[in-house]
């Protein structure tokens, strides 16, 4: 029959063992991901001067294409902002239609907030009294607060 090991019974010297071997290769490990960096970054440097112009070739395509197509992109364009505007005057009468109970609904919010926000006010009023330090007058007259 096998026995498990509990939490508490896991075999240290194997754990350090382990920990001590991953510690011993970093060097070599970070050497070889260093390279790998290096080789890569080599690499991209090379294939930079062939690269660009192909992007720039591909950027030119693009605009082209969009220079070309302007006036059915305007077309389309003028399609979306008319649809938008039939579908909110075809939502309108709804809307109209639920506007008090929107109005009443918020003012309710209002109103059973009041006493949360004039006690957050007050906070407020308190903290940026504690806050200042220094009071200068229109007349040039400055009053220094104790702290």
């Amino acid at each position: 029959m096998r026995r498990i090991h509990s939490a508490n019974q896991i075999n240290a010297p194997r754990l350090l063992s382990l920990v001590d071997g991953i510690i011993q290769a970093l060097p070599t490990l970070i050497e070889a991901a260093l390279e790998a960096v290096i080789t890569l970054a080599n690499g991209i440097a090379d294939a930079l001067p062939e690269l660009i112009p192909v992007v720039i070739e591909a950027i030119l395509l693009i605009v082209d294409t969009l220079i070309n197509n302007l006036d059915p992109l305007l077309d389309a364009a003028f399609a979306i902002i008319m649809g938008l505007a039939d579908g909110l005057l075809a939502a309108l009468p709804v809307l109209i239609e639920a506007l008090p109970q929107i109005i009443q609904t918020i003012i309710d919010f209002i109103v059973n907030s009041l006493p949360k926000i004039i006690e957050m006010g007050v906070e407020l009023v308190i903290m940026v009294g504690e806050g200042i330090t220094v009071f200068t007058f229109k007349d040039g007259t400055v009053i220094e607060a104790e702290v």
